[in-house]
């Protein structure tokens, strides 16, 4: 009784009826990100090197150069916690995050729990230093590593991300467009939620130890890529903006409903850092469909 009962939940959760509108445009040519069904969320931003100049003085400024990509690397004064990387034709490269060194444990301390999540044991995190602050990074791409080798796209046709890559080995891993393609590279599905859509985690399981969790999940609405997202553990400051997320175990297990027990108990004590990624123009609006079992 107690099977048919979740199972006929998660069905009401993730049923898209008809006449209900969803998120049309899904072209990809606008980028927000943060979750928050008030005023402080969906956070729309620029997608080009001219949109970031068009604003006197600009909120983004150049913090470096990644060499390896090919891009010159914005975010807000003195504060890394948010990047957007650019082309040499102003187009955009990727999105990195940082996750800034010495904000981490901070929720576990004054919890009084010690911060034994590890980010050096997890090839999507590298160690880096901008203003001045060190922090652990990771890069997710809006063009192949190919292409940003090859010195970027001259044109885009107004698409922001013609392909998503996440690292999640430390290898670059391309994410499906189409959802039935995202559980061959290791991702679960979970819950629906509106504003987020089908949910997806990267080797999320009932079984998973916390310490190997690595953070990230995608969203589908209507089969298509969405967005995609990011919440390892440790919590987390704002300077200029607070592009981050705080969830807390009422609302993860809405979204999350097969995680191991360990999970709501380091969130409540470790706390994560959680950002949602978005890759349409309008994600207020994304809805859940009738899809279930991908």
């Amino acid at each position: 009784m107690i099977f048919k009962t979740t199972v006929i939940s998660l069905l009401i959760q993730s049923v898209h009826l008809p006449g209900i509108s969803a998120n049309e445009d899904q072209s990809r040519t606008e980028l927000h990100v943060t979750y928050c069904r008030g005023a402080d969320g969906f956070h729309k931003l620029p997608t080009s090197v001219h949109e970031i100049n068009e604003k006197s003085p600009p909120d983004w400024v150049i913090a470096g150069y990644d060499e390896e990509l090919k891009c010159d690397i914005y975010s807000y004064p003195n504060d890394p916690r948010m990047m957007l990387l650019f082309d040499q034709w102003g187009n955009p490269c990727a999105m990195r995050l940082g996750y800034i060194i010495e904000d981490l444990p901070k929720r576990g301390e004054s919890n009084n729990r010690e911060f034994t999540y590890r980010y050096d044991d997890k090839p999507m995190y590298r160690l880096a230093n901008y203003w001045d602050t060190d922090i652990w990074e990771t890069t997710f791409l809006f063009t192949s590593p190919e292409t940003l080798k090859n010195g970027g796209r001259k044109e885009t046709g107004g698409i922001f991300a013609d392909e998503v890559w996440m690292p999640l080995t430390g290898e670059y891993v391309r994410i499906p467009d189409h959802e039935y393609g995202i559980m061959s590279i290791g991702f679960t599905k979970q819950a629906c939620h509106k504003g987020m859509g089908n949910h997806y985690f990267f080797n999320m399981t009932p079984w998973l130890d916390c310490h190997d969790w690595l953070g990230p999940y995608v969203h589908y609405e209507n089969r298509k890529l969405v967005g995609i997202a990011n919440a390892p553990f440790g919590s987390f400051t704002y300077l200029h903006q607070n592009w981050f997320e705080i969830h807390e175990p009422r609302f993860v297990d809405r979204v999350m409903p097969f995680k191991p027990g360990c999970f709501n108990d380091w969130l409540k004590y470790i706390g994560t850092t959680a950002i949602h990624i978005y890759l349409v123009a309008n994600p207020r609006n994304i809805s859940c469909d009738a899809c279930l079992f991908g």
